[in-house]
């Protein structure tokens, strides 16, 4: 009788111990973060820096993007901190929409307000 309950208590640990080290064997899930703020309606390069090509810019930064993205691509996720529309002309002039265009072909997955994103309303925001 105690040899048979201590069968039966040595497959239940061992039973209890194949559980417990498959449960903690699950897939580790990589997430990258890709997060960027206060673009100010940079959608055109800047070329006067002191490197030896434009930097910032759509163009740039979806290239960026695209890199890092194919890296882990499932797992990658698209932030800004806000103030992306206010700044230059060219974002001025249309009232941030060529931002929202680049923001959607970007496929940003969330973004904060900033205090620029009311510059010009409700009825603008609203959009």
């Amino acid at each position: 009788m105690k040899t048979h309950v201590q069968r039966i208590m040595g497959w239940l640990a061992l039973i209890l111990l194949v559980v417990w080290v498959s449960a903690g064997a699950a897939e580790t899930t990589r997430l990258t973060i890709l997060h960027i703020n206060d673009f100010h309606g940079r959608i055109l390069p800047d070329t006067k820096t002191e490197l030896d090509k434009p930097v910032a810019g759509a163009a740039y930064l979806a290239a960026m993007i695209k890199a890092e993205r194919s890296k882990n691509p499932t797992g990658t996720v698209l932030l800004s901190a806000g103030d992306m529309f206010q700044g230059t002309c060219e974002s001025n002039g249309c009232q941030g929409a060529p931002v929202i265009e680049m923001m959607n072909e970007l496929k940003f997955d969330a973004m904060a307000l900033g205090n620029h994103e009311f510059d010009w309303g409700m009825t603008v925001f609203n959009r």
